[in-house]
């Protein structure tokens, strides 16, 4: 590339240009909704954790994949878009680092394909959270410098 520096093009990807990540982030949202209210608890979560921490996480996988995938989607201002998503990504690796730890925890061995596939989730949604927030750097740097 030439050019200066300043004046190079920054490329920002949102979320909706991710479609595993908008198809994660729809399914912790129904799932979320659906345990929220009253959808059996998965057998790890029953073994493991009370009815207040498995409200907590219910409530937390819906919230958090509803909020990034609004942030995904919301198109009007690129930063504010950027900020929604990373919040609803890490409320959602929370929720996620609970089942992942009970599943782990109940199961063992066993849950390697579950616990694995959530742990691997929740890595992901923090990957980009921190992609996120190098993005925003460079865009606030740029604006203001």
């Amino acid at each position: 590339m030439t050019g200066r520096p300043d004046t190079m093009p920054i490329v920002v990807v949102v979320g909706r240009d991710r479609p595993h990540e908008v198809a994660l982030n729809v399914w912790a949202l129904v799932l979320g909704v659906l345990l929220t209210v009253g959808a059996p608890r998965p057998g790890s979560m029953a073994a493991l954790v009370g009815g207040g921490t498995f409200y907590v996480f219910s409530v937390g996988l819906g919230l958090g994949g509803m909020i990034a995938l609004v942030g995904s989607h919301w198109g009007r201002h690129v930063e504010r878009s950027l900020e929604i998503e990373r919040a609803g990504l890490v409320i959602l690796s929370g929720a996620l680092l609970v089942y992942a730890v009970a599943v782990t925890v109940t199961f063992r061995g066993q849950a390697l394909v579950a616990g694995g596939l959530v742990a691997a989730w929740v890595w992901a949604n923090i990957r980009r959270s921190v992609i996120i927030t190098r993005d925003l750097r460079r865009v606030r740097r740029k604006v203001d410098g």
